[in-house]
């Protein structure tokens, strides 16, 4: 049996269970709360690389270009208005 402490990431401690889920798996079940360097909450998994811990975010939906409006031309004003 795995004997574990919780490990703490920054601003967040990690439940046992998923701790040892990383060690075992290799990779957590999505954690919410992290806080980012600019103080931003977000989401990650945690996965096991070549022995160091690193975050695995949830793949991003593509955005839609936004549709452009087509150019619309004033006419300018001249000397022979």
């Amino acid at each position: 049996m795995l004997e574990c402490r919780q490990v703490q990431i920054p601003h967040e401690k990690i439940p046992r269970e998923q701790v040892e889920k990383i060690l075992t798996v290799g990779k957590t079940d999505l954690i919410p709360r992290f806080i980012s360097k600019k103080g931003r909450p977000f989401s990650a998994y945690l996965k096991l690389e070549d022995g160091k811990v690193t975050f695995e975010f949830e793949p991003r939906e593509k955005k839609t270009p936004a549709a452009k409006k087509p150019a619309t031309w004033k006419k300018a004003a001249t000397a022979w208005d």
